[in-house]
Protein backbone atom coordinates (compact mmCIF):
# COMPACT_ATOMS: atom_id res chain seq x y z
CA UNK A 1 0.00 0.00 0.00
CA UNK A 2 1.32 3.56 -0.68
CA UNK A 3 0.64 6.57 1.47
CA UNK A 4 1.43 9.93 1.53
CA UNK A 5 1.26 13.42 3.16
CA UNK A 6 -0.06 16.21 0.52
CA UNK A 7 1.54 19.32 1.69
CA UNK A 8 -0.37 22.74 1.64
CA UNK A 9 0.97 26.36 2.65
CA UNK A 10 -1.40 27.04 5.35
CA UNK A 11 0.10 28.83 8.54
CA UNK A 12 -1.12 25.50 9.89
CA UNK A 13 1.47 23.05 7.69
CA UNK A 14 4.18 22.83 10.31
CA UNK A 15 2.12 21.71 12.97
CA UNK A 16 -0.07 19.41 10.94
CA UNK A 17 3.23 17.98 9.60
CA UNK A 18 4.55 17.47 12.41
CA UNK A 19 1.54 15.73 14.07
CA UNK A 20 0.73 13.62 10.74
CA UNK A 21 1.71 9.85 10.55
CA UNK A 22 5.39 9.77 10.27
CA UNK A 23 6.85 7.73 7.41
CA UNK A 24 4.97 8.30 4.20
CA UNK A 25 6.00 10.08 1.09
CA UNK A 26 5.84 13.94 0.75
CA UNK A 27 3.71 15.46 -1.94
CA UNK A 28 4.68 18.96 -1.57
CA UNK A 29 2.13 21.92 -3.02
CA UNK A 30 3.03 24.67 -4.89
CA UNK A 31 5.40 26.65 -1.82
CA UNK A 32 5.84 23.67 -0.10
CA UNK A 33 8.02 22.68 -2.54
CA UNK A 34 11.23 24.62 -1.07
CA UNK A 35 9.57 25.53 2.06
CA UNK A 36 9.85 21.13 3.26
CA UNK A 37 13.70 21.11 1.86
CA UNK A 38 13.62 17.46 3.09
CA UNK A 39 13.38 14.79 -0.30
CA UNK A 40 9.61 14.98 -1.66
CA UNK A 41 7.92 12.39 -3.58
CA UNK A 42 6.35 14.81 -6.06
CA UNK A 43 5.82 18.64 -6.35
CA UNK A 44 2.61 19.87 -7.90
CA UNK A 45 0.38 23.12 -8.45
CA UNK A 46 -2.55 24.21 -10.44
CA UNK A 47 -0.33 27.02 -11.36
CA UNK A 48 2.04 25.44 -13.57
CA UNK A 49 3.82 28.63 -13.93
CA UNK A 50 4.24 29.09 -10.22
CA UNK A 51 5.80 25.73 -9.37
CA UNK A 52 8.74 25.98 -12.47
CA UNK A 53 9.59 28.93 -10.13
CA UNK A 54 9.32 27.21 -7.11
CA UNK A 55 11.22 24.04 -8.47
CA UNK A 56 13.89 26.57 -9.28
CA UNK A 57 14.13 27.71 -6.04
CA UNK A 58 14.24 24.23 -3.88
CA UNK A 59 17.15 23.52 -6.27
CA UNK A 60 19.07 26.96 -5.46
CA UNK A 61 18.59 26.12 -1.80
CA UNK A 62 20.73 22.79 -2.38
CA UNK A 63 17.42 20.26 -1.72
CA UNK A 64 17.21 17.29 -3.13
CA UNK A 65 15.99 16.99 -6.63
CA UNK A 66 14.87 13.65 -7.05
CA UNK A 67 11.08 13.90 -7.88
CA UNK A 68 8.32 14.13 -10.09
CA UNK A 69 6.50 17.71 -10.45
CA UNK A 70 3.26 17.97 -11.96
CA UNK A 71 1.58 21.35 -12.85
CA UNK A 72 -1.53 22.44 -14.89
CA UNK A 73 -0.12 24.48 -18.02
CA UNK A 74 -1.88 27.00 -20.54
CA UNK A 75 -0.17 25.95 -23.50
CA UNK A 76 1.69 28.74 -24.26
CA UNK A 77 3.41 28.35 -20.87
CA UNK A 78 6.98 26.53 -20.60
CA UNK A 79 7.00 23.46 -17.98
CA UNK A 80 10.76 23.05 -17.92
CA UNK A 81 11.08 19.87 -16.16
CA UNK A 82 7.58 19.67 -14.65
CA UNK A 83 5.06 17.37 -16.28
CA UNK A 84 1.72 18.37 -17.83
CA UNK A 85 -1.27 17.43 -16.28
CA UNK A 86 -3.81 19.18 -17.49
CA UNK A 87 -7.54 18.22 -15.47
CA UNK A 88 -10.23 19.81 -14.77
CA UNK A 89 -10.09 20.43 -11.18
CA UNK A 90 -13.62 21.80 -10.29
CA UNK A 91 -12.48 24.62 -8.31
CA UNK A 92 -11.00 22.48 -5.21
CA UNK A 93 -7.62 24.38 -5.14
CA UNK A 94 -4.12 23.06 -6.11
CA UNK A 95 -4.75 21.00 -2.86
CA UNK A 96 -6.87 18.95 -4.32
CA UNK A 97 -5.15 18.86 -7.77
CA UNK A 98 -2.51 17.20 -5.71
CA UNK A 99 -4.22 14.68 -4.33
CA UNK A 100 -6.04 13.60 -7.41
CA UNK A 101 -2.68 13.54 -8.79
CA UNK A 102 -1.33 11.46 -6.06
CA UNK A 103 -4.27 9.10 -6.03
CA UNK A 104 -4.30 8.69 -10.27
CA UNK A 105 -0.42 7.33 -10.02
CA UNK A 106 -1.27 4.76 -7.38
CA UNK A 107 -1.16 5.79 -3.64
CA UNK A 108 -4.18 4.43 -1.90
CA UNK A 109 -3.82 6.76 1.29
CA UNK A 110 -3.58 10.81 1.14
CA UNK A 111 -3.19 12.74 4.10
CA UNK A 112 -4.01 16.36 3.95
CA UNK A 113 -1.35 18.57 5.96
CA UNK A 114 -1.83 22.44 5.76
CA UNK A 115 -4.62 22.29 3.61
CA UNK A 116 -7.79 23.29 6.21
CA UNK A 117 -9.48 25.54 3.81
CA UNK A 118 -10.94 27.35 6.25
CA UNK A 119 -9.78 30.93 5.30
CA UNK A 120 -6.04 30.58 6.24
CA UNK A 121 -4.30 33.66 4.70
CA UNK A 122 -0.76 33.23 5.18
CA UNK A 123 2.22 31.26 4.28
CA UNK A 124 5.01 31.19 6.85
CA UNK A 125 8.07 31.56 4.39
CA UNK A 126 11.45 30.02 5.16
CA UNK A 127 12.68 33.43 6.76
CA UNK A 128 9.88 33.50 9.02
CA UNK A 129 7.99 35.92 7.33
CA UNK A 130 4.37 35.54 6.41
CA UNK A 131 3.20 36.77 3.37
CA UNK A 132 -0.65 36.64 1.78
CA UNK A 133 -1.01 35.00 -1.41
CA UNK A 134 -4.53 32.66 -0.70
CA UNK A 135 -7.77 33.84 -0.87
CA UNK A 136 -10.12 34.56 1.63
CA UNK A 137 -14.28 34.18 2.12
CA UNK A 138 -15.55 33.32 -1.03
CA UNK A 139 -12.29 31.53 -2.24
CA UNK A 140 -12.29 29.05 -0.13
CA UNK A 141 -15.80 28.63 -0.51
CA UNK A 142 -15.29 28.08 -4.35
CA UNK A 143 -12.25 25.28 -2.91
CA UNK A 144 -14.46 23.79 -0.47
CA UNK A 145 -17.46 22.89 -3.36
CA UNK A 146 -14.79 21.53 -5.98
CA UNK A 147 -13.66 19.02 -2.91
CA UNK A 148 -17.71 18.09 -2.27
CA UNK A 149 -18.36 17.40 -6.10
CA UNK A 150 -15.70 14.40 -5.60
CA UNK A 151 -16.08 13.61 -2.12
CA UNK A 152 -17.77 10.25 -2.75
CA UNK A 153 -14.75 9.58 -5.37
CA UNK A 154 -12.21 9.80 -2.75
CA UNK A 155 -13.69 9.83 0.20
CA UNK A 156 -12.28 6.29 0.65
CA UNK A 157 -8.58 7.51 0.52
CA UNK A 158 -8.34 10.98 1.84
CA UNK A 159 -8.09 11.98 5.91
CA UNK A 160 -7.28 15.20 7.00
CA UNK A 161 -4.89 16.79 9.96
CA UNK A 162 -7.25 20.33 10.36
CA UNK A 163 -9.75 22.44 9.59
CA UNK A 164 -12.70 21.43 7.48
CA UNK A 165 -10.95 19.00 5.36
CA UNK A 166 -10.36 17.22 8.70
CA UNK A 167 -14.00 17.81 9.46
CA UNK A 168 -15.53 16.30 6.13
CA UNK A 169 -12.77 13.20 5.44
CA UNK A 170 -11.79 12.60 9.18
CA UNK A 171 -8.51 12.06 10.42
CA UNK A 172 -5.87 9.74 9.64
CA UNK A 173 -5.85 6.57 12.19
CA UNK A 174 -3.97 3.38 12.28
CA UNK A 175 -6.40 1.37 11.35
CA UNK A 176 -7.25 3.71 7.72
CA UNK A 177 -3.24 3.92 6.93
CA UNK A 178 -3.41 0.00 7.03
Amino acid sequence: MRRCVVLGTAPCMWDDLARAPAGLDIVAINRAAYLYLEPIAMAVSIHGVDLVGAIERRRKLGADMGFDAYGNFAQVDESGDVIRWNRPNGGGSSGLFATRIALEVGYDRVVLAGVPLIGETGVMERDGTESVREPSGGGFAIYRGGWQKVYNEIKDNVRSMSGWTRETFGAPTAEWLL
